[in-house]
């Protein structure tokens, strides 16, 4: 029996205002590790026992540093999830994979 599979695309476009785009996108299969970033077309994606990531990371456009703190909060994430072995509800796993993420984000500052 199959799972279940998702169709997704994905775009991301730098705007009006700003020169280069800050934003992070990815979808990441927790099982494989198998990503898809944004602007490569349409991806096919069959769910793994473990799920998929689906996540935006805003750049903040203006601010410091603003894609090197989006593309560590996606790297972060799936970091996270991927490593999770508490088996905890994925409420409890999402939650703690974003403190995290924002953990490494202020770490990254600080330093």
């Amino acid at each position: 029996m199959h799972g279940p599979s998702l169709n997704i695309a994905a775009l991301s476009d730098v705007g009006r205002v700003r020169k280069n785009n800050e934003d992070a996108f990815t979808v990441c299969d927790l099982e494989t590790g198998a990503r898809l970033e944004a602007g490569h077309g349409i991806w096919s994606l069959a769910v793994g026992p473990r799920g998929c990531l689906i996540a935006l990371s805003d750049g903040m456009g203006g601010h410091q540093a603003g894609e090197i703190a989006s593309a560590l909060v996606v790297e972060s994430l799936i970091a996270g999830l991927q490593a999770d072995a508490t088996g905890g509800t994925p409420e409890d796993l999402i939650a703690a994979a974003v403190t995290g993420a924002n953990a490494d984000v202020i770490r990254k500052a600080e330093a």
